[in-house]
């Protein structure tokens, strides 16, 4: 079989590391690089197939001669040194790459952008990148933004990965160098297009409950495939989530219908249950203060009056600080909404009065000031007063386009070194009231651990725990006689896609999941044993 081409078009100003990335590539190490004068052309060859690096010198006197190196490339990769601040020096590369990206020669070329130098102490922040480059996602073609470190070998694998894959889509994982990886690849590709066809076909047969499930469940895997490399663009992850909202609205349109008379919300169904206990006693409600910060235009105040009214309406951003009270159940709410403009966050802590609960909203749609977010939520997370305090994040407008995969907002947050419990992160859309019932299900059951007022708000999960457990049920019995027949490599598949069930019931609340997914995880590793 003749061993496929991919031309790879390397550019960026000079000394942003493009050659000792291609080097590296070539060695598997770190090699320094002098700069490159002109062009240097290599390649990479590895199996079937061959990656031809076409890495252009960044120094001005050559920019104006990339344009006849320019041979339709397969994939363009602009590369920017994390550690120049300098802003003539952002300025000219963001020329050349809007100029780069206008040239009719690259028109729909797939582009990588590749953050390098993260290994250093004082490098930028992925989202300080993002905002001072301009950088987004393009209409015209895919994209993908990776930070990595040519140093220290950090994330160039999955750059690697994610050449072949924007190129060559699913039939990327047959190059992958990493066998450990190309396998692991196979089984969560496999798996993601089939909880995906699942749900698919499930939502047109009107099995709605099951194709909600099938399609948390793939969105759970596009996750990680996108960080594997395998889906660099992550708009797998964004249909997804605008599946799951379509399905979800789905779901209560059709109870509404068939109900004799009109079926409450869980918001008015708390709202009854608080009129019931104002009539019973009183002072038999509780109540929770909530600190609720963010930037402007977060969602924060529209998140409150959603909780209110049971309905979308729009709101002007919140000019210091709005006091709002709230009774569901036997819950009195207080939420102090601080304005989120600049302006006022340094006052953020004057509001503070050892509040229950800290509920940060960030907009997934504004990647530009990700940065600014994770300096906003830290400014409060770091003052001993608000130490041990419970902590929700709430990733908000995620039925938005230029929404990003919970993944990439959680790793610019930086929500994995937040040391507090209980803590969790969501995402919403308010408008499109997606997982508003995780929120509130986290508040009662984990905060105020409230079984009373907890069957109100976990309906919907409870149900979608149910169609999660048959559907666990069915591929452990599936892999059982796999197994048996010594097909071991499909019921690896089957085990695999049990565990991804179980790590969902995990964090829908389900304690006794983690002893399954040790239990699946040994099966793993002996069916593995035996067919790797």
């Amino acid at each position: 079989m003749t061993a496929k081409r991919i031309g790879v078009f390397v550019f960026g100003l000079s000394r942003a590391g493009k050659s000792t990335i291609v080097e590296y590539f070539r060695q598997k190490k770190f090699v320094p690089q002098t700069p490159t004068m002109g062009v240097s052309i290599s390649q990479l060859i590895f199996q079937k197939l061959v990656l031809e690096f076409t890495d252009v010198g960044g120094q001005e006197a050559f920019r104006k001669q990339w344009n006849s190196y320019l041979a339709k490339p397969h994939v363009l990769v602009f590369v920017i040194d994390a550690l120049n601040r300098d802003a003539n020096h952002i300025a000219d590369a963001k020329e050349e790459l809007e100029r780069m990206l206008k040239n009719p020669k690259v028109a729909g070329t797939p582009l990588l952008v590749i953050v390098n130098k993260i290994d250093e102490p004082l490098a930028m922040a992925k989202n300080v990148v993002i905002e001072r480059y301009g950088l987004h996602d393009y209409a015209d073609r895919d994209s993908a933004i990776y930070e990595v470190s040519a140093r220290t070998g950090t994330n160039m694998d999955a750059v690697l990965n994610a050449m072949t894959s924007i190129v060559l889509k699913d039939e990327a994982i047959e190059y992958f160098v990493s066998e450990e990886i190309k396998q692991l690849s196979r089984t969560m590709l496999s798996s993601y297009k089939e909880f995906y066809q699942k749900g698919t076909d499930n939502f047109k047969d009107g099995k709605l409950e099951d194709a909600l499930a099938c399609f948390n469940l793939a969105k759970e895997i596009s996750s990680n495939l996108f960080q594997f490399g395998i889906l660099p663009s992550g708009k797998e992850y964004q249909k997804l989530t605008n599946a799951i909202i379509r399905v979800q609205k789905a779901i209560d349109d059709k109870e509404k219908a068939e109900a004799e008379q009109p079926r409450q919300s869980y918001l008015g169904a708390l709202k009854d249950e608080a009129t019931a206990v104002e009539k019973r006693d009183s002072k038999a409600f509780k109540v929770i203060s909530i600190f609720l910060f963010g930037l402007d235009r977060a969602g924060k105040t529209t998140f409150i009056e959603y909780l209110k009214n049971d309905s979308f309406k729009d709101q002007a951003p919140t000019l210091g600080l709005n006091l709002s009270h709230l009774v569901l159940g036997n819950v009195r709410f207080v939420f102090n909404d601080l304005g989120g403009q600049q302006a006022f966050r340094a006052g953020w802590m004057q509001y503070w009065k050892g509040q229950d609960l800290l509920i940060f909203i960030v907009d997934a749609a504004d990647a530009a000031r990700f940065g600014e977010a994770r300096d906003a939520l830290w400014s409060i997370l770091k003052h001993p007063d608000t130490r041990g305090k419970p902590l929700l994040v709430l990733v908000n407008k995620v039925d938005l386009p230029e929404a990003k995969p919970l993944v990439l907002v959680r790793s610019a947050l930086d929500y994995d070194d937040i040391d507090r419990a209980p803590k969790a992160i969501f995402e919403t859309s308010v408008k499109g009231n997606y997982n508003l019932d995780k929120a509130l299900n986290f508040i009662v059951s984990l905060v105020l651990q409230d079984s009373e007022m907890e069957k109100f708000v976990s309906r919907e999960i409870k149900r979608l725990i149910k169609n999660y457990k048959a559907m666990f049920d069915a591929y452990v019995k599936e892999a059982r006689v796999l197994e048996k027949s010594k097909d071991l490599q499909t019921a690896y598949n089957r085990v695999y896609k049990a565990k991804m069930i179980q790590e969902e019931l995990f964090k829908h609340g389900d304690a006794r999941a983690q002893k399954e997914i040790k239990k699946l995880d040994q099966w793993l590793s002996k069916l593995h044993g035996q067919f790797g």
